[in-house]
């Protein structure tokens, strides 16, 4: 489990408890609602057993995309933003296209990146 995955399960399971611990103190003053509110938490358990409402793998890529963007000024966050929404409209084989062509950009010097990019720049403004 990685490091993020277990601070949300430990995050869950004490919460859990908190509910728990609550629910019997609750019970003793309405066990009627308390069993109403049991059924509820048994329910919203077995969704999280059976779809997570948060993916551990989405929040390591959340992580690590947070990462990878931690120096991105102010000037390239709004590139990437127009970028994305001008993306939208392609289709989900394009984009994977366009993902295989950035990995093959890393491998470019800073001098041809900055041509291609200055060049892709003129031409989506010029969409």
């Amino acid at each position: 489990m990685t490091g993020s995955s277990k601070l949300i399960a430990d995050a869950i399971d004490s919460r859990d408890k908190q509910v728990e611990e609550a629910l019997s103190r609750f019970k003793l003053v309405d066990s009627e609602s308390a069993d109403l509110l049991q059924g509820l938490i048994d329910e919203l358990t077995e969704f999280r057993r059976t779809g997570s409402f948060i993916d551990p793998d989405i929040v390591e890529m959340l992580n690590l995309a947070a990462y990878n963007l931690r120096g991105l000024n102010e000037e390239n966050a709004s590139l990437l933003y127009h970028a994305a929404d001008r993306l939208e409209r392609f289709d989900p084989e394009t984009a994977g296209e366009l993902l295989s062509a950035s990995y093959k950009l890393a491998d470019l010097d800073i001098v041809t990146l900055a041509t291609l990019s200055e060049n892709l720049r003129r031409y989506l403004n010029n969409m």
